[in-house]
């Protein structure tokens, strides 16, 4: 048995218990043995379902309020999550924000993808799940679409979930939850297609950041507002720094499974950087996924999934972060310009609403000798690092999720109550 099906069954246990492993476990024997469908029949039903509404529209059927205190009720679609989602992450921290401002929260976990059913078995376990592995909250979850209850704020937060919620008319205002440009998650097929017109579904969109917000109404005609980033200050900041010992760290956000986080770019530029400069002085650390099945031709620590608590030790004994966002900017950049070090980033458009080229980041064309070059930039010249450590640090310092949740709040009752 491989190291990382050890791991996935360990966690599987751990996080939803051994019946769950067992369920998968004789699921995947009978798609294996051809007496389970592998999801054909699911997508097959989806997209005979697939259509552009005549007179695309955000508005439900029901027009009062459902509360006479001004609080609403909001019932999110949500694709079903595994540990360390950071698209979750923030969607479970706006649910418990939202939920101490006042308002009711429902969850409603779809299949990840248009295709199945919830990895979950019962709304307790997922309930359970969502806790301990997000936030807790007093989110009520629910596992399918049948009966889904009155509510103010009807809200999408994957492609699919834009189409389903066309179909729900018991609420006063559809809205759609964009977190990225779910097209680019795929090669220009069936998928690319349908998240594409998943934004001229007439719903109203509200972005993280204002890249996207400037997209959608530019290239969809779509409606959309946006609210900033932020990270947790209570978990990233620059307090207790390690004692250093001379070497030149780099941390490099590494995830391979996901195409958008440029695995390939990012270790081929480490590589053309040692090449110059050698390994003596130079320590590498990646986390974000285990990578004991990848080759990766120099040495390196592989920390893996790590919690926030230990993403912070590692941001803290790092001297540059190289985090490569080719669609919409992750968490990981603020998170580190919250611990005063120095982000690596593309220089890309999405990555220029944000960050900006040697005032609060470092910014690389994406090609392995540029990426090489800004490291070798940053190696050579500490008070480089130096100042934009404390640039970054000071552009990020009084962002709050908070803040964030609050200007998400504002967009849906204005829309709600115009």
């Amino acid at each position: 048995m491989s190291t990382r099906l050890l791991k996935k069954i360990q966690r599987i246990i751990r996080e939803e218990g051994f019946e769950a492993l067992v369920r998968k476990a004789g699921q995947r024997l009978l798609m294996d043995l051809g007496l389970a469908p592998r999801g054909t029949k699911s997508s097959i039903d989806f997209l005979r379902t697939v259509d552009l509404p005549s007179q695309p529209s955000n508005r439900g059927s029901l027009s009062a309020p459902l509360r006479s205190d001004g609080k609403m009720v909001i019932n999110w679609l949500m694709p079903d999550a595994g540990r360390g989602s950071g698209g979750h992450t923030t969607i479970m921290r706006m649910v418990k924000h939202l939920e101490s401002f006042g308002h009711q929260n429902r969850i409603y976990l779809t299949g990840a993808g248009y295709m199945g059913d919830p990895r979950h078995h019962t709304p307790e376990e997922a309930k359970k799940f969502f806790d301990t592995a997000f936030f807790p909250t007093n989110a009520e979850f629910y596992l399918h679409l049948k009966d889904v209850r009155d509510c103010d704020a009807l809200i999408a937060t994957a492609w699919w979930n834009a189409y389903q919620i066309t179909q729900i008319n018991n609420c006063r205002r559809r809205f759609y939850f964009v977190q990225d440009f779910e097209p680019f998650f795929y090669p220009v097929d069936t998928n690319y297609l349908l998240a594409e017109r998943s934004y001229q579904l007439g719903h109203y969109h509200i972005t993280i950041g204002s890249w996207l917000s400037e997209k959608l109404p530019k290239e969809y005609g779509a409606r959309a507002d946006w609210y900033p980033f932020a990270y947790d200050r209570e978990v990233y900041s620059p307090k207790s720094k390690v004692v250093r010992d001379g070497k030149f760290r780099i941390f490099f956000y590494a995830r391979p499974v996901t195409p958008r986080r440029c695995f390939e770019l990012g270790v081929k530029g480490i590589e053309i950087f040692l090449e110059s400069v050698g390994m003596k002085n130079v320590e590498v650390v990646m986390a974000g996924w285990d990578l004991g099945n990848y080759s990766v031709p120099f040495p390196y620590i592989d920390r893996g999934v790590v919690s926030p608590q230990e993403l912070a030790e590692i941001y803290r004994e790092t001297d540059v972060a190289m985090v490569f966002s080719a669609t919409n900017p992750s968490l990981i950049p603020f998170e580190v310009a919250g611990s005063e070090r120095v982000v690596m980033d593309l220089d890309l458009p999405n990555v220029r609403s944000v960050l900006t080229h040697k005032e609060n980041a470092y910014l690389v064309t994406p090609l392995p000798k540029a990426v090489a070059d800004g490291l070798l930039d940053l190696y050579r010249h500490p008070e480089l690092r130096t100042t934009l450590a404390k640039s970054a640090y000071e552009s990020v310092e009084n962002l709050s999720w908070e803040d964030s949740a609050k200007k998400l709040e504002a967009i849906l009752l204005r829309e709600l109550f115009p």
